[in-house]
């Protein structure tokens, strides 16, 4: 699974003093999207707030706030948004950046890598930000450290063979601009030194004292036995000549490990909204293996079984929870549509209009008793609901040609198929 970590620093950030606590705070929404083309596949809100005493107002005004957070990515090309709204001051912030998640198989490659001034141990069975083989690295949003701190760098080689395993290396190096760009060997990272893995992690760390001031382009190659290099990536950091770099708070939250199955969520709604249904179906059935009761989850694999004709399996899933009395709503419509593929329309329609009463501002169900009720020949109501549907979305060519062919025909007229 290939997951993106990410920080957003706001340029500034406004709070609110509380008289009662003698504390200032703000409240920070991170709103998270992925597209693919125009398409919004996965979509995420997460929200942060955040207080602190009186005599640390100066501190943070200087420092700044920073949110890191960490996603799940499916394989393909994306281009991902991130807003951080500050609700003190309708401040915001945004940041955007194109993604392409490489396949499971194809020549070896290295990750994006990650840069900051130190690492602190995290042995937690958890996901966090910029956390890596049991240790997090201490990153800074502006990418910059001072001499007195140490380089710290991390990343992963992908579908990593293990002949390279065995032979292979990772070279580190740093090139100033003061230097004329001319590159430093600063480590070369022995591959098989850490335990054999397709996805080996690694992470290394450099004194920065070693090094003089400068902006830096740090490059990792990866190279075989005989030395030649089969894939580079590179990061930029600023060392900073002065004594102390200031640092932003960083607010973050984790994932505990019993809640990792929401990653495997993630990549079943982005593999489904982007068409995949093979790598879709795959990510919903290995949630349905290890957490049924799951039931955002579930319910949305019901709708997917839905879409892909296997209606029975979808009204077995959701009959499972039949006695909950969440996702009434959708409880109601998957069984709707599932029995209308299954040509029980009467069944279908005491479903749909259960739908309706819960929210009837869905097409969905709309159409489901539009196409039920006109099967059944009660072409009024079937009128009423595709009209319905129409006044809300009025683009449905599928649905207005229905509509047409339901007002040329006689009441006694018995129903004509149609997809």
């Amino acid at each position: 699974m290939t997951f993106l970590h990410f920080a957003i620093l706001p340029r500034h950030s406004s709070f609110d003093y509380d008289p009662s606590s003698d504390q200032y705070g703000c409240d920070f929404k991170l709103t998270v999207g992925l597209k693919s083309g125009e398409t919004t596949v996965f979509q995420y809100v997460r929200d942060y707030p955040f207080r602190f005493p009186a005599g640390q107002v100066e501190n943070v005004r200087k420092n700044g706030i920073a949110v890191q957070d960490i996603v799940p990515v499916a394989q393909g090309k994306f281009k991902l948004t991130v807003l951080l709204q500050n609700a003190v001051g309708k401040e915001f912030s945004l940041f955007e950046k194109s993604l392409d998640v490489p396949v499971e198989t194809g020549p070896a490659e290295l990750t994006e890598p990650f840069i900051g001034y130190g690492l602190q141990e995290a042995p937690e069975p958890d996901y966090a930000p910029y956390k890596l083989a049991g240790r997090r690295i201490l990153t800074d949003p502006r990418a910059t450290i001072n001499r007195a701190d140490t380089l710290v760098y991390g990343l992963s080689v992908l579908r990593l063979p293990p002949d390279l395993w065995a032979g292979g290396t990772v070279d580190v190096a740093a090139a100033g601009t003061m230097s004329g760009g001319k590159p430093v060997t600063l480590r070369t990272i022995t591959l098989s030194e850490t335990e054999y893995s397709p996805t080996l992690t690694i992470t290394g760390e450099t004194p920065a004292v070693d090094l003089r001031p400068d902006y830096y382009e740090l490059t990792f190659s990866l190279k075989n036995a005989a030395g030649r290099v089969l894939a580079a990536t590179e990061a930029n950091f600023i060392l900073s000549p002065v004594a102390e770099v200031p640092r932003a708070v960083i607010l973050h939250s984790t994932v505990p490990e019993s809640r990792a199955f929401l990653f495997d969520y993630g990549l079943a709604v982005q593999y489904d909204q982007s068409g995949d249904a093979a790598r879709a179906e795959e990510a919903y059935r290995k949630i349905q293996r290890d957490h049924p009761e799951f039931e955002e989850g579930m319910f949305r694999f019901a709708n997917f079984l839905v879409r892909a004709g296997n209606n029975t399996e979808a009204l077995e899933i959701v009959e499972l929870f039949a006695a909950s009395s969440n996702f009434r709503f959708d409880y109601f419509l998957i069984k709707g549509l599932a029995l209308e593929e299954k040509g029980a329309w009467e069944e279908a329609l005491a479903n749909l209009l259960e739908a309706r009463k819960l929210y009837g501002g869905d097409t969905r169900v709309l159409n489901a008793l539009g196409g039920c009720y006109y099967r059944t020949g009660k072409k009024a109501e079937a009128r009423e609901a595709l009209n319905a549907s129409l006044r809300l979305a009025s683009g449905q060519a599928e649905v207005r040609a229905l509509l047409e062919r339901i007002e040329k025909e006689r009441p006694e007229d018995p129903p004509t198929a149609f997809d």
